[in-house]
């Protein structure tokens, strides 16, 4: 998989067991490629191309940018809504036998309830279940740890749950101590999610970093 950006002629192809880091130092360039990189996941047009053996993807369906790390919320309306669709499709698979009872004696209540008014009342026979979740509150369980374990549930819970497969940070390493950011690393390449780092400085580096500066004059560096 790679990721094109078409203003710029930025590439970057994504590896295994590897972590982009993309060190711009020219603002311009930094705010034309986060910007562009916010609108695209959400949905909106811009410079990037991401692609894999000559097809193209949406962005917005393959790549989530995490700008600030502190807004996270493990149950957004994103992971919400498709866990409330992978919940529905499970019941009508796996649970229909189970949802047919669960229709039957709502049906059942709703006929009693109805026939207790003295004017006519209608209501839908078929069972709504997304509805029927919703009303439960079903919410994603997850205990609040340090700043780095939240994170990493996170990206997890995106990747399996949404299918996002490129995280974008910003500056994390500003946020992560250096003792614990190999076994960061480790955890989302265990995961085999790809990983974009944009760094507004250079910052160390480890083995598991490949790394890309461009500098104030708009030259492209490539490192390791």
């Amino acid at each position: 998989m790679r990721l094109v950006n078409t203003k710029y002629d930025i590439e970057i192809k994504f590896e295994e067991n590897l972590i982009y880091v993309l060190d711009i130092e020219n603002s311009e360039v930094l705010v034309s490629f986060m910007q562009n990189l916010w609108m695209q996941s959400n949905g909106e047009r811009g410079d990037f191309i991401l692609s894999e053996n000559e097809r193209e993807f949406k962005i917005e369906k393959k790549i989530e940018c995490i700008y600030n790390p502190f807004e996270i919320d493990i149950n957004n309306k994103k992971i919400i809504t498709k866990l409330y669709s992978d919940m529905e499709e499970v019941s009508k698979d796996e649970l229909y036998e189970i949802e047919s009872e669960v229709n039957t004696v709502i049906v059942k209540y709703l006929d009693c309830l109805s026939k207790k008014f003295d004017y006519p009342v209608d209501y839908r026979v078929d069972l709504d279940m997304k509805g029927l979740l919703k009303m439960y509150d079903f919410k994603l369980q997850y205990e609040e740890k340090d700043f780095t374990s939240k994170l990493f549930s996170y990206v997890k819970l995106m990747h399996r749950i949404c299918g996002i497969e490129v995280f974008v940070l910003y500056n994390i390493k500003s946020f992560i101590p250096q003792n614990i950011t190999e076994k960061f690393y480790k955890e989302l390449l265990y995961e085999k999610i790809f990983i974009i780092l944009i760094e507004d400085h250079q910052s160390e580096s480890n083995m598991y970093e490949k790394r890309c500066i461009i500098d104030k004059d708009l030259c492209i560096i490539d490192i390791n």
